[in-house]
């Protein structure tokens, strides 16, 4: 998370890669990874992401929220 906070997006995504691959089952990690993705440009990854995040409860409307930011980056607002 402290390299979300410094804008250390490429550290980022291999730390949360590699949790994701350790547990697969971590939703946060994904919504994570998904943000480091978002900042570093690479939103069609990003949007996967938080889709996979999505699927749990707790921050399921924090991720639709990211998700409608993303598409909003990506010009699609119909989508947001």
């Amino acid at each position: 998370i402290v390299s979300l906070q410094k804008n250390d997006f490429a550290t980022a995504q291999k730390l949360f890669t590699q949790i994701i691959t350790e547990n697969p089952q971590y939703a946060k990690a994904y919504m994570y990874l998904a943000m480091a993705q978002l900042g570093a440009g690479d939103l069609n990854n990003a949007l996967s992401n938080f889709n996979t995040a999505s699927q749990d409860e707790q921050i399921r409307l924090q991720c639709y929220r990211l998700m409608g930011d993303t598409y909003t980056k990506m010009g699609k607002v119909a989508e947001a």
